[in-house]
């Protein structure tokens, strides 16, 4: 089901704090967007709601399970997050940067199996980029002209 919820969600960093008191719910299949100016806080709670800043206050729940006691690798099962400041130090292709999301679903060194590939695939169809077989670093020409498949920050996906 993977259904993700918010509740009072605040975080600080640094003895600053970001966000206060933010609640939201996505479910399942659906397209949430995240809006607001630079620095409101975006990336950071798509930080918090995929477990990997701490809350200051509030609760995250995966299907009504608190975050907080989903192991790592639950959570990156039904969780994927990359963040807008993605650095890649390789030269990894759009494919195979879409295949790190299905490692929490395999054995330590276990082979992408066939469900693995249509798992990569469908993702790949579903955000628009099945036709991208380059580098991550060069995307198709998307909407309006412009380069890659629109504007984008962080991205989390249940």
């Amino acid at each position: 089901m993977n259904c993700l919820e918010a509740r009072g969600v605040a975080v600080a960093r640094g003895g600053r704090r970001i966000l206060n008191s933010v609640s939201l719910r996505v479910e399942p299949g659906t397209f949430t967007a995240l809006a607001g100016p630079n620095g409101s806080g975006k990336s950071t709670l798509l930080r918090a709601l995929a477990g990997i800043w701490p809350l200051s206050e509030g609760s995250v729940t995966l299907d009504e399970k608190p975050l907080g006691t989903l192991g790592r690798r639950a959570i990156a099962q039904r969780i994927a997050f990359v963040a807008q400041d993605n650095r890649l130090d390789f030269a990894f292709t759009v494919g195979e940067i879409v295949a790190m999301g299905r490692y929490p679903h395999r054995g330590r060194f276990e082979r992408a199996a066939s469900a693995d590939r249509r798992a990569i695939e469908e993702a790949m169809e579903w955000c628009g980029v099945a036709r991208t077989n380059g580098m991550a670093g060069k995307p198709p020409p998307g909407p309006l002209g412009k380069s890659g498949p629109g504007p984008c920050g962080g991205k989390l996906g249940t």
